[in-house]
């Protein structure tokens, strides 16, 4: 692991364990064991360390989506394409130990401190839901408004879910 590289995952550590304001890059700099113009070198700033680390450990949801595509599909299509999402989404989040609700006060301080990455979440959220709006529009007896509580809704149950599984455990008669 290069020095860069060293503090990306040295920020992303620190800043899920205690957050972004709680995190010195002085404390950064000791933790990887680099000297303060190790990180000059690297970032002009603890922000511009905190863009590098949401980068490298945040995927934006449904990135990957090819909007056109998506689009022209048809309701069920689109569904069964953001189910897959939040599958994979499942699936980072069972990998995070113990630390789910980390994970998330961070997503959300990064969306607090990055107006970059919050217009992007925005952004790609405001088109999927646009998008599978759109699908539900199709239907003649839908009109635009009933279209987009319903996209608006679907995203919400798979929201819910994840926020629930941040916030709940699983009682052992159900595993």
């Amino acid at each position: 692991m290069n020095a860069r590289e060293n503090l990306i995952k040295t920020g992303y550590d620190l800043f899920l364990k205690q957050d972004y304001l709680g995190t010195g890059i002085t404390e950064v700099l000791k933790v990887a064991n680099l000297p303060k113009g190790g990180f000059y070198h690297h970032f002009d700033s603890k922000l511009d360390l905190l863009k590098a680390v949401v980068e490298t450990y945040m995927p934006l949801p449904f990135g990957d989506i090819d909007c056109p595509v998506h689009r022209a599909q048809s309701v069920q299509q689109q569904q069964q394409r953001i189910r897959q999402e939040y599958q994979q989404l499942d699936q980072i989040l069972a990998n995070m130990d113990g630390q789910i609700m980390r994970y998330f006060a961070f997503f959300f301080d990064a969306l607090s401190h990055l107006d970059d990455f919050k217009t992007a979440v925005d952004g790609i959220y405001a088109n999927a839901i646009s998008s599978l709006a759109a699908a539900h529009e199709r239907h003649p007896e839908t009109n635009r408004k009933q279209a987009y509580q319903q996209a608006r809704e679907f995203f919400a149950q798979f929201e819910g879910e994840v926020f629930l599984r941040a916030v709940t455990t699983k009682p052992k008669e159900f595993e």
